[in-house]
């Protein structure tokens, strides 16, 4: 499993997990509400992998900024 290795997808699974699981339970005055049917629908699911795709890739530019930026100091 070399994908476990991978810090992007570890990052993108994590994320699904947590955006699944916040998404699953709704606490109100009168208790803890469970909405699977609408957290597993094809329109979830797709938001969901929207957000994690749009957080996955600022991540990864913003660490290649900071790479880029740290050879310039070395640089200097």
């Amino acid at each position: 499993m070399h994908y476990f290795k991978n810090k992007l997808f570890l990052l993108a699974l994590y994320l699904f997990i947590h955006i699944l699981i916040l998404n699953l339970f709704y606490g109100s005055s009168e208790g803890l509400s469970i909405y699977w049917q609408e957290n597993f629908n094809v329109k979830a699911i797709v938001v969901y992998i929207l957000s994690i795709l749009v957080t996955v890739g600022f991540y990864s530019g913003i660490t290649r900024v900071r790479a880029l930026f740290s050879e310039k100091v070395k640089t200097l």
